[in-house]
């Protein structure tokens, strides 16, 4: 690829469809800039490691039960999918995809030390010194709810990181806290100006630690004043509580507990809350119109909300609420001047920039409300805590009310959040955290299960690939200046305006400088922009205005990745289940009950405009009742002005998940996204419609042009695999007045061949119609070279009934005719060779053309196919929708008429 020129990459990207097409990431001025030295050698070695490594996995796996076990399996499934989307990408051969390629086995590589690293810690567990026990009463702890048990708790931690050194030893350290409540007050000791810290990315490939620390000019996101108990590098340490412990943390502006370089440190058995609540919640009395303000009563025993931690906040939201305490589907508003009227009754204003907001427009007399404080970033509240931390997390915790997300799981290394949940201290509280359950960006293999959270005034779970704060970096750090600045990180300059990638920036990995390569992996940094720290963290922080112009940032890689979410459980959310901006992810087992955003939300954009590369995202028996759309797998959150044209997200797997959604909502919405399998059970609506039928639940569905793919029918039925293009199956496109995502242009789902086929099998079997139904005009449309193991989840499916229905999109075959006759018998054949009962049905093309009806009817004759005739109809515009819609390529398509006659010969065919 070296010397390849601009104009020649993209015309080899334009012909590049036989494999994968572009995904549009890169500027022409990022590849051009791009320094491919040794690129495609270093995807090749980690490719070349995974058989070692997965057999490695595999063994290790075998040895392990209950939780641990499940880590490594579903780590391993995760990697074997990451190794092929590598391979896939690396085999294009376009400078483009060797960058992605080149991405993905980094992110293979910490598969590998997650792998590697686990062996090491259990085989030293074999070995492993009797644990060392301490009693925060010993240390002065009263936990009589009055008294500060700060400073015992602070001595405790002291005490417990001078036994615990070593992180090979593994001689665990735990600090009891018995039944009690224990209040902790914030200490008012003197800040440090630096810190020590230690990054994820000191786990090397063999699961060595390296013992690389450096010492960080202190910023917002390291300071220990921000939490009322904070360590820095505890190692093999665990806090427990008692049955009845609970810790109360008296500052609801500061967090509870913070962890910086921790490893094998666990917070366990515990309750939290804060003495003061961060929320206020009431009743709106009245609604006036001048000024336009609610006149509330606050409830008795909540704060009032012109207290000073309020009025001092960067903003306060209201957010409004049934009788039962649900959220309700109108939002969340900004609230402007807090008047006291006396006995408990404040007048709330609106700003003027919320004069077409839901939530004040459409509020009304007797809503339940909560008002929240949402503080600065350098004063949000964390009950739970971690950074630059490596196999830690909470076990067993529960959580009462929150200032900020109940937990932090920010730049580390294979963390875990193991049955904690988010509940409601008393059964008339209207909230329980003023933002999401969990926050975890920058993060290698984090583990989520059996957890839950309910009354949550933003998300369940939220996956980033990084933080506002480019995975934490500290204020020294950000001045890119020389080649200190991004230690020993990869990453891609991302412009802050559009989100698209500027220039590619590599360097060294601890791994390659240990296997003595750092010459041929290391480059200078280039084209990077030096900026005054300070200004940075203010351009970049989250009080930056919508659509403002940002600086660029440097998107370090592999974010976060390896993710799993298992059997999880969010109740009453202001917001979505799940959020995902990150790679190699595996949700299984979720429920999400009444939220007001959807189940799950798969997106390549921040609204700060980074973009990440968001791929292999697998969410599987998944139900989600009374959300607000099913799944999401689109960009979001973009700022004004931001277009995207190309397919941002790939390899997405939705599988057998059920809906039970709002009215009007869909159960899938995609866009921009490529390589995405649907298929699920779509429920009775919520406001208690009938069952959708068959026919409505492929029209439940929202794809776009790109992606299209849909499952359904009675399981065990007839396996039928419907091939074809716009004709079977066409994504709504409202730029073409197409409205609905079924057969273009049929005037409703149940009326396009596919359904009339689907029910004419069905009355025609007692066993009903297991279907998988796939647009594959990408197949049409580059078939020289195509990859057709695309279409392997097809093939085993092992379809009794196969129906292959294109043509109209392919160029005319003149020369070609041979050479696509060998890939069309190579398409149909693996079908028959997985199934030789499949009985397969080809379809000539609606609008008339000789050669390819020639060339797929030769084919049929050969491999014993059914032929169906179209040219003898097709070419009579009764049968067309000429009538009904007025862009000239939708008219075209068959209407109702068409429809029913194409699925009456295809059903004729098959008897």
């Amino acid at each position: 690829m070296k010397g390849l020129t601009i104009a020649a990459f993209v015309s080899r990207v334009c012909v590049a469809a036989n494999c994968l097409a572009a995904t549009g990431y890169f500027t022409p001025e990022a590849l051009a800039t791009a320094d491919m030295t040794g690129v495609a050698e270093n995807i090749e070695r980690t490719l070349g490691e995974s058989d070692g490594r997965f057999a490695a996995a595999e063994k290790l796996q075998a040895k392990l039960s209950g939780y641990a076990a499940d880590m490594v399996a579903t780590r391993l499934e995760l990697a074997h999918r990451l190794r092929a989307y590598v391979v896939k990408r690396h085999q294009v051969g376009t400078q483009e995809m060797e960058l992605l390629a080149w991405q993905g086995a980094e992110e293979l590589k910490s598969f590998y030390a997650y792998f590697a690293a686990e062996e090491r810690r259990w085989t030293a567990r074999a070995s492993a010194p009797s644990p060392i026990v301490l009693n925060v009463r010993d240390f002065g702890a009263r936990g009589d709810g009055e008294a500060d048990d700060g400073p015992a708790f602070r001595a405790a931690l002291a005490a417990a990181k001078g036994k615990g050194k070593g992180a090979e030893s593994h001689a665990n350290v735990t600090v009891k806290v018995p039944r009690g409540l224990y209040l902790i007050k914030p200490s008012d000791a003197p800040v440090p100006k630096t810190y020590v810290s230690r990054s994820w990315r000191d786990y090397n490939v063999d699961g060595t630690s390296a013992t690389r620390f450096s010492t960080r000019t202190m910023n917002v996101y390291h300071d220990p004043s921000r939490f009322h108990l904070f360590a820095f590098q505890m190692e093999n340490f665990t806090l427990q509580g008692e049955a009845g412990a609970e810790l109360r943390f008296a500052d609801a502006s500061r967090g509870g507990l913070g962890f910086d370089c921790a490893t094998e440190t666990v917070v366990k058995d515990l309750t939290i809350t804060y003495a003061e609540r961060p929320f206020t919640q009431g009743t709106i009395a009245e609604i006036e119109a001048e000024p336009y303000s609610f006149v509330v009563e606050i409830d008795d025993g909540y704060p009032a909300p012109d207290l000073p931690r309020f009025l001092e906040a960067r903003s306060r939201r209201i957010t409004l609420h049934d009788a039962n305490g649900l959220f309700l589907r109108n939002g969340t508003g900004r609230v402007g001047t807090v008047i006291p009227l006396g006995n408990g009754r404040f007048r709330l204003v609106r700003p003027d920039h919320m004069k077409n907001d839901r939530c004040w427009n459409e509020a009304r007399k007797g809503d339940r409300f909560t008002l929240i404080a949402r503080y600065s970033e350098s004063a949000m509240g964390y009950p739970v805590y971690f950074i630059t931390s490596s196999f830690s997390g909470a076990e067993n915790v529960v959580i009462h009310d929150s200032p900020g997300q109940c937990f932090i799981l920010n730049s580390s290394f294979a963390m875990r959040l193991l049955n904690c949940h988010a509940r409601r201290r008393y059964a008339r509280d209207l909230l329980v955290s003023n933002a999401d359950f969990m926050m975890c960006s920058g993060a290698i293999a984090p583990y989520v299960a059996d957890c839950s959270a309910e009354y949550m005034e933003d998300d369940g779970l939220n996956f980033g690939s990084s933080t506002s704060l480019i995975n934490d970096l500290s204020e020294d750090r950000m001045s890119f200046k020389g080649t200190s600045g991004l230690d020993s990180a990869s990453g891609f300059q991302v412009d802050g305006v559009t989100g698209r990638v500027k220039a590619f920036l590599r360097r060294g990995r601890s791994w390659d400088r240990l296997a003595g390569k750092a010459a041929a992996n290391t480059i200078t940094q280039k084209s990077l922009p030096t900026m005054d720290a300070k200004a940075w963290l203010n351009a970049n922080s989250w009080q930056g205005k919508a659509g403002e112009v940002k600086p660029d940032r440097i998107l370090q890689i592999p974010g976060t990745s390896g993710g799993v979410v298992k059997n999880t459980r969010f109740f009453n959310h202001r917001g979505m289940g799940v959020q995902v901006h990150c790679a190699n992810m595996l949700i299984d087992g979720l429920y999400c009950n009444h939220l007001t955003g959807p189940g799950a939300c798969i997106n390549p954009l921040y609204g700060w405009g980074m973009m990440f590369n968001v791929h292999d995202i697998l969410v599987h028996n998944t139900r989600l009742d009374e959300t607000t759309s099913g799944f999401v797998v689109k960009p979001g959150c973009v700022q004004p002005g931001i277009t995207l044209t190309h397919a941002q997200i790939h390899g997405i797997e939705l599988k057998n998940n059920a809906y039970k959604l709002w009215d009007k909502t869909q159960a899938v919405v995609l866009g921009n996204a490529d390589d995405v399998i649907s298929e699920g059970r779509v429920l009775a609506p919520f406001n208690g419609g009938e069952e959708l039928s068959d026919a409505a639940k492929m029209g439940a569905a929202n794809f776009n042009r790109r992606t299209l793919e849909i499952s359904g029918g009675v399981a065990g039925g007839t396996r039928l695999v419907v091939l074809g293009n716009s004709i079977t199956l066409a994504a709504r496109h409202d730029e073409i007045g197409w409205p609905r995502s079924c057969g273009m242009a049929a005037s409703a789902p149940e009326k396009d061949y596919v359904h009339l086929l689907i029910d004419g099998l069905g009355r025609r079997s007692s066993r009903g119609v297991d279907y998988r139904i796939k647009n594959i005009a990408t197949f049409e449309r580059g078939w020289k070279g195509f990859d057709l193991s695309k279409y392997d989840h097809l093939v085993a499916f092992k379809p009794e009934i196969l129906v292959v229905a294109i043509g109209e999109n392919m160029a005319n075959l003149t020369d070609d005719r041979d050479a696509f006759e060998a890939v069309f018998a190579d398409l149909i054949g693996r079908f028959k060779k997985a199934n030789p009962a499949c009985r397969v049905v080809v379809r000539g093309v609606f609008w008339p053309n000789s050669a390819k009806d020639a060339a797929m009817k030769a084919v049929a004759q050969r491999l014993g196919c059914a032929w169906v005739e179209m040219s003898d109809f097709g070419r009579h515009d009764e049968y067309k929708a000429l009538d009904q819609y007025t862009h000239r390529g939708v008219a075209g398509h068959p209407g109702d008429k068409g429809m029913a006659e194409i699925a009456a010969r295809l059903i004729k065919a098959l008897e």
